[in-house]
């Protein structure tokens, strides 16, 4: 009876696994469909033009030239296809196979001003939380400001050094243009996390040419029960709380988790000692990983100003 047992789990693993292929596949088709209607409806706007000597095409906005495809033939009408290298939508700017900042958007967040009461601290972590997906532990970075306007606190707000660092890491982080690499479902993903007293971060990478580049930013702020953790909790805590975080990208595929020690500890140990990391491992273990041993000072993806206090 065990024999037909596990087969029966294998087969359902396997189904789930197919249905996670399909859906992801799913979404790389919806994602295409959309850039080809950005780019139809640009078209259509007269944002991008023929050139008079049929050589090319220029983006009214910019200027910029774009090369020129193949012509089409329905019977009737050539149709003649034109790529533009960028489309800015929704305050984000796409293209060349990554995602940035709108750069109308980033003057906005330089030119914010130091807010004085709550509701202007409001404002400002509205503008950039926006964007908190370019910003890595963006909870942790942002957690001074963010206990401003918890209740009780003044309506006009006490300033400090920690505030400031606060304030000018973030205008900083978002207005150095950081670039998100998009997804590509045939690559391995790598995953990194870390933690801190203050919050949690995690980093989902591919590599590209030999290099790891950013897919997405993810950060969480402890709360005040999360913060009772043992520091080996807490770093188990970041793990799971990172793969569900990307659970979408990750279910269904072999990926690779690079984390610092303590971490490690947590994945490999023979017995666990806290029945919460012990519900946490059984949780792991519908995903397949490698994991990779990560120095702290490596890990800057994850842990990058994670430790602001």
């Amino acid at each position: 009876m065990s024999g037909k047992k596990e087969e029966a789990e294998r087969q359902e693993r396997k189904e789930k696994e197919e249905a996670n292929r399909k859906e992801r596949l799913e979404l790389e088709k919806m994602k295409l469909d959309a850039e080809n209607k950005l780019l139809q409806a640009k078209i259509e706007a007269g944002i991008i033009k023929n050139e008079p000597d049929g050589s090319g095409a220029r983006s009214s906005d910019t200027g910029a030239k774009h090369p020129k495809l193949p012509s089409f033939q329905d019977g009737k009408d050539d149709l003649d296809i034109w790529l533009t290298r960028t489309v800015d939508f929704l305050g984000h700017s796409l293209g060349r196979g990554a995602i940035g900042l709108q750069d109308e958007n980033v003057e906005k967040v330089w030119d914010a001003p130091r807010p004085k009461t709550k509701r202007e601290v409001r404002a400002f972590l509205g503008l950039i939380g926006y964007y908190k997906e370019f910003v890595p532990n963006f909870a942790a970075v942002s957690a001074p400001l963010s206990d401003l306007v918890r209740k009780g606190q003044p309506n006009v707000v006490n300033w400090d050094d920690s505030q400031e660092r606060a304030y000018n890491s973030l205008k900083v982080a978002v207005t150095s243009k950081p670039v998100l690499q998009l997804p590509d479902v045939n690559k391995k993903f790598v995953l990194r996390t870390d933690a801190s007293d203050r919050g949690l971060g995690a980093a989902l990478m591919q590599e590209n040419e030999g290099t790891l580049f950013p897919v997405a930013y993810a950060s969480k702020k402890l709360t005040d029960r999360e913060r009772k953790y043992s520091v080996t909790e807490i770093e188990a805590l970041a793990i799971v709380w990172g793969v569900k975080k990307f659970s979408l990208y990750l279910y269904g595929t072999v990926f690779t988790l690079q984390t610092d020690h303590g971490a490690l500890q947590f994945l490999n140990a023979a017995k666990f000692d806290s029945p919460r990391i012990m519900r946490w491992a059984l949780a792991l273990q519908v995903y397949n990983f490698d994991v990779q041993y990560i120095k702290g000072s490596e890990n800057v993806g994850a842990d990058y100003l994670s430790r602001i206090e």
